[in-house]
């Protein structure tokens, strides 16, 4: 089970960066273009939020045409907001070699999530729990988060 580790600041919680692609792209290694470079998010691992959600950034930077509409609950109450398809990526790195050249292996997640505004924060991507509980996870006292899928 690969893992990912690293600092994160109280304050805000634990980010890491993941790739967001279309639903089309990594159903099929086969239908995916030879010169495909997924576009990278940072995504704050939220335990409160169900389901993954993106910011209208990643929405306009992958052109996602929404699925429909869904109620969102929060402090402000429910909210048709609309959803989306799409993959999640979190790369595990293997080996960095001296060229610059990093190996590893992409961990992908088919989602069907919501829209969020993320006005001033530093991410564009809620990593939900229907992400994070495909694996094992931990925050430590000492600020560090570990995932491992």
């Amino acid at each position: 089970m690969p893992c990912i580790s690293v600092q994160y600041n109280p304050d805000i919680g634990p980010l890491i960066q993941v790739a967001v692609l279309p639903a089309s792209i990594g159903v099929d290694a086969r239908a995916v273009p030879d010169d495909y470079q997924p576009k990278f998010y940072m995504a704050l691992a939220d335990t409160g939020a169900s389901s993954t959600c993106i910011s209208p950034k990643v929405v306009a930077d992958l052109g996602l045409l929404p699925m429909g509409k869904m109620p969102v609950a929060g402090v402000h109450g429910s909210v048709p907001t609309n959803t989306y398809q799409f993959n999640v990526g979190i790369y595990f790195t293997q080996r960095a070699e001296a060229s610059g050249i990093v190996s590893g292996q992409m961990f992908l997640a088919p989602v069907f999530g919501t829209e969020f505004v993320n006005a001033g924060t530093a991410f564009d991507v809620l990593l939900g729990r229907d992400v994070l509980c495909r694996g094992m996870m931990s925050l430590s006292f000492d600020g560090r988060f570990t995932l491992c899928l």
